[in-house]
């Protein structure tokens, strides 16, 4: 039974669900517009406005308020998570006419978004550690690489709000003082980093990692072997797909590391002594054409 405060006037049932497993009420987000509080991606539901006849309406039988998809839902942690369903009805004032909560619990198999702020954080300082090592692979830490992963971290901290992008900063600045100690006294190896990286990261974190080793290998316009050494480990370590990482090396590397390879770059671009000059323009804008649409596509 509803109990109104009027005849013939419109309710709407309000639901929230909070996550009680850890004795506080977390918030619990969801990735649908629909179920959606404002502009935030916290969890909340306002159905469609149902006809109320009397001040006291009966409802004999179960009705389908709406069917929450679990799908789109994002938990604080995973594994067995205690959750309070709070169910509202409202009329069109917002008075509550009526409140009751129910405890269930879930198995929820996906990391949580608290298990996946400390698994960006560990993602990011095994990020740098990585890059750092490229960078001293060769024996000598050079500045324009030191420039690439700090033009990283400002980047990353686009992604952070005003109120935590300072307490960030310190946080990626300490990850990088630290790494450069570890290195210098011989702590730390590429086994090291990438250990978590499978565990933790999803693909496209995989690719940010190479794509980064990538530019701080080729920042002062050159790359030794120990340089390419450590970054095909670390392709193989990521089980990074060949075709898109073939096409990273393109991009990234220096031309001349690949010529270096191939013996020249004539040879390389596919120009043959027996080309005439009319033949070789033709054939340096074919390749032009292919090659600059490459590198100017992200994908």
């Amino acid at each position: 039974i509803i109990r109104g405060r009027k005849e013939g006037y419109n309710a709407q049932f309000v639901i929230n669900l909070f996550d009680i497993t850890d004795g506080e009420r977390e918030p619990i987000l969801s990735l649908s517009e629909e179920y959606q509080y404002q502009d935030s991606r916290i969890f909340f539901y306002v159905s469609d406005k149902i006809e109320m006849p009397y001040i006291e309406t009966l409802f004999q039988e179960w009705v389908t308020v709406t069917n929450i998809p679990t799908l789109f839902l994002e938990f604080p942690r995973k594994g067995e998570r205690k959750l309070e369903i709070e169910i509202q009805i409202i009329d069109e004032e917002t008075y509550i006419l009526d409140k009751i909560t129910k405890i269930i619990t879930y198995k929820n198999e996906e990391n949580g978004y608290l298990d996946n702020i400390d698994n960006q954080y560990k993602f990011e300082e095994a990020l740098i550690k990585t890059a750092l090592l490229v960078s001293a692979s060769d024996g000598d830490m050079d500045n324009s690489e030191a420039e690439v992963i700090k033009n990283w971290v400002k980047i990353r901290l686009t992604g952070y709000n005003e109120e935590s992008k300072d307490e960030n900063k310190k946080r990626l600045n300490s990850y990088i003082s630290d790494a450069y100690r570890q290195i210098n006294n011989n702590q730390i190896t590429i086994n090291d980093t990438l250990q978590e990286i499978d565990t933790i990261t999803s693909e496209g974190e995989k690719y940010e990692l190479f794509e980064l080793c990538l530019k701080v290998a080729g920042a002062d316009n050159q790359a030794d072997a120990n340089e390419l050494k450590i970054l095909d480990e670390i392709a193989n370590r990521l089980n990074l797909h060949k075709e898109k990482l073939q096409k990273m090396l393109e991009k990234e590397l220096p031309i001349t590391i690949h010529a270096e390879e191939l013996g020249n770059k004539e040879s390389m671009i596919g120009i043959t002594p027996n080309m005439s000059e009319k033949e070789i323009k033709k054939h340096l804008r074919k390749e032009y054409t292919k090659w600059n649409a490459r590198v100017s596509n992200a994908d």
